[in-house]
């Protein structure tokens, strides 16, 4: 019989920034989660992705790759959707009436 909890796939589901940032959150809760005292996310053996999710798997990867911990890859993660001012940016430009003159 299989052991519970080894081997887990994780997919990442596209989305832009915004998947980026709900897989930024739901990966940390699968490391805050616990399995025989060890971050649940720590059993991850494949990870697939698409679009906005593979932002987050491939910050992910680089991290692990590089030897470093979830907490730095948090840190990276984080601090890029931070800097992110595209959703600023564009409601900027949707409530300005002078921007639409010329369409």
């Amino acid at each position: 019989m299989p052991v519970r909890f080894q081997n887990i796939a994780l997919s990442l589901s596209g989305g832009g920034y915004r998947a980026a940032a709900f897989h930024l959150g739901g990966m940390t809760c699968l490391h805050e989660m616990q399995y025989e005292n060890e971050p649940l996310l720590k059993q991850l053996a494949i990870l697939s992705s698409i679009s906005g999710g593979t932002i987050t798997g491939v910050v992910y990867a680089h991290t692990l790759a590089q030897g470093g911990s979830f907490d730095d890859f948090y840190h990276k993660m984080y601090g890029f959707l931070k800097k992110d001012t595209l959703l600023t940016n564009a409601l900027s430009k949707l409530n300005n009436p002078d921007a639409w003159q010329d369409y």
